[in-house]
């Protein structure tokens, strides 16, 4: 009887031990040894946008194009027919198979036992295949047992605070640490003006990414090791009592008290359709205001809306104070002081997200000031 394997655990021994793997692309194999799978081949790899799994071929891709520009990476693998692994997973990814991560929780345990394959042989993909690997037990046994197995995990957690730590070296468990702070005391505007955030992105990720996509790594390298160094004091002094007692200003705070009546309003970006978003342009403003949300093309029906003019106001009160805000559905013609204002930004949590952001400008200045929350 032939031994079955996880093809994740697979493809990370290959790439750990630097051997090689051998890609068939008329029979659109991987073989590893004396076994192949197919690129279809679904893994327990699941995406955060739609929990939808991962193909074998997807994740082995994206892992041999590290070296590649993000420009480049989803140019080669829509040409070689590759389906593209998000830009939220392709860094946690690439860190996995480098061996920087031992776990991470985009792989679901439930469903690892029907993504197994056999070694020695040919592991071909068959869209019924899931049928015939399933295993006994029902999609409800398969959740209770994860409910189960998550809950184990938050009792080790509260019963031990450095249980979650526990497989990394003391230098990466403080950086952790500061990371998880520097997450936590993020500023935020009030919910109805953040809207809906995108699960499990960080400070780090959307700064990783920035610094990618506008070519601009070397400010990136050096904004992040002013956050090691300074992240890690402001964890040291939190709980002195002068720093505990000291009232914070918030950044809307900051706007709504510049001098100029036109830096007194805070920007809201989003998509001009709500192709690109759930929050659009139609859409947006009854969503702020009166915690309402329509469809964007029913919106933009009733309204007679055929052309988008780029730039709406509404009023909307925070605390005590009636505050202006200025809506865009572009961000063509920011300059500096538009950059400064801007409060949330909104898109599909796709590759192009961060595309746009002003290349001339220090990411240092962009993540201290601006908050980017994106909705799918």
């Amino acid at each position: 009887m032939s031994k079955l394997v996880n093809p994740l655990a697979l493809l990370k021994d290959y790439f750990q031990a630097n051997k090689k793997i051998h890609y068939k692309k008329e029979a659109r194999l991987l073989v590893l040894g004396k076994t192949s799978i197919s690129v279809e081949m679904k893994t327990a790899w699941t995406k955060k946008a739609s929990s939808s799994q991962y193909s074998v071929g997807s994740l082995w891709f994206c892992y041999s194009q590290k070296q590649q520009s993000v420009a480049e990476y989803l140019q080669l693998s829509a040409s070689e027919g590759f389906e593209r692994v998000s830009l939220l997973d392709r860094l946690e990814v690439i860190d996995y198979f480098d061996g920087k991560l031992d776990d991470v929780k985009s792989i679901d345990k439930a469903i690892i036992s029907s993504t197994l394959v056999k070694i020695g042989q040919v592991n071909k993909f068959t869209e019924n295949c899931a049928e015939t690997e399933k295993p006994q037990g029902s999609i409800a046994d398969k959740r209770q047992k994860k409910a189960e197995w998550k809950s184990e995990e938050e009792k080790k957690i509260s019963s031990n605070p450095d249980h979650k730590y526990a497989e990394y070296s003391e230098a990466k468990r403080r950086e952790i640490q500061v990371m998880e702070y520097l997450a936590k005391r993020e500023r935020r505007v009030l919910p109805k003006n953040h809207g809906i955030e995108f699960p499990e992105i960080s400070f780090a990720k959307i700064h990783r990414l920035c610094s990618e996509l506008t070519h601009e790594e070397p400010k990136g390298d050096a904004l992040l090791k002013k956050v090691k160094k300074e992240g890690v004091k402001k964890i040291l002094d939190v709980n002195i009592p002068t720093l505990r007692k000291k009232k914070r200003v918030s950044f809307l705070d900051e706007i709504l008290n510049s001098s100029g009546s036109s830096e007194r309003k805070p920007i809201i970006v989003v998509p001009p359709i709500s192709d690109h978003s759930k929050l659009c342009y139609s859409n947006a403003i009854d969503f702020f205001t009166k915690g309402i949300f329509i469809d964007g093309n029913d919106a933009r029906k009733a309204s007679g809306q055929n052309q988008y003019s780029g730039h709406q106001e509404f009023e909307y009160m925070v605390g005590t104070k009636l505050a202006k805000f200025d809506l865009y559905d572009s961000i063509l013609g920011f300059n500096k002081s538009h950059w400064r204002r801007v409060v949330a930004y909104f898109a599909q949590a796709e590759e192009w997200e961060l595309k746009d952001f002003p290349p001339k400008e220090s990411p240092d200045d962009i993540f201290q000031k601006s908050l980017f929350r994106s909705i799918t």
